[in-house]
């Protein structure tokens, strides 16, 4: 299976519906967060829903499937709802991105920024472990092209930690647009350009707008929040702009 899994594209007022297989050895739930559902394809298990229709937990080698309508556009994130520590550290997350009607995404200019755990971390007096970016410890730069407002959606399913950005230029903090936050686009009036930097909790979704000349050496430093340096380094994404 893919670390992340792949990103789900829905359309804001089209019903889906999702079937979850389960292929592992443990029991299992999806949980759709931050977007606003009917309880019962929630995602909680033996607890979404109400008397003979609460959703049930996911047996291994079973399957289940959940229909809903999205409701509004913006980005989200699905992940276990069961085991969260070991099952979400694991690789159970992915994407979730609702476009409105006739605006399909453009992979070219909106671009998925994922972190998350390099593996389950049980053990609290342990340094934790390093961030994965999109599946991996040493992130795969990304291409941005020159003079283009590019949208980042960037998501933190980390399983307990915050996370410091910052967005630079050669060594200097630029500047970029935030658009929305968990799912919400902002007013306009907070939108304008800001410094690039931004404290992401788990489970919080940013978008932000960076537009660049060509030729900029752009890189996105990211680090877990609150560790000394030798505990917790800081991560690049190197940025590329053409």
């Amino acid at each position: 299976m893919p670390v992340p899994g792949p990103v789900l594209s829905l359309v804001r007022g089209e019903p889906v519906a999702v079937t979850i297989v389960n292929r592992s050895h443990d029991e299992a739930a999806v949980h759709w967060h931050g977007i606003e559902l009917e309880s019962f394809p929630d995602g909680v298990p033996n607890w979404s829903g109400a008397g003979r229709t609460t959703l049930p937990m996911i047996a291994s080698h079973d399957s289940l499937t959940v229909r809903f309508t999205p409701p509004r556009a913006g980005t989200f994130i699905y992940h276990s709802h069961s085991n969260e520590m070991q099952q979400i550290s694991s690789g159970l997350y992915g994407a979730l991105v609702v476009t409105e009607p006739g605006q399909p995404r453009d992979a070219e200019r909106d671009k998925i920024v994922l972190f998350s755990d390099a593996g389950p971390w049980l053990n609290f007096i342990k340094p934790p472990p390093p961030t994965m970016l999109n599946g991996r410890v040493d992130a795969a730069p990304i291409e941005l092209k020159a003079g283009v407002p590019t949208r980042l959606r960037l998501i933190n399913i980390q399983s307990d930690f915050n996370l410091d950005l910052t967005l630079l230029d050669g060594d200097a903090t630029t500047q970029w647009r935030v658009l929305a936050k968990d799912g919400a686009d902002l007013a306009a009036n907070q939108t304008t350009a800001r410094p690039a930097t931004l404290l992401m909790t788990a489970g919080q979704t940013y978008d932000v707008e960076v537009t660049a000349a060509a030729g900029t050496a752009l890189r996105l430093k990211y680090q877990k929040n609150g560790f000394p340096e030798k505990a917790a380094p800081p991560q690049y994404l190197p940025i590329t702009v053409k």
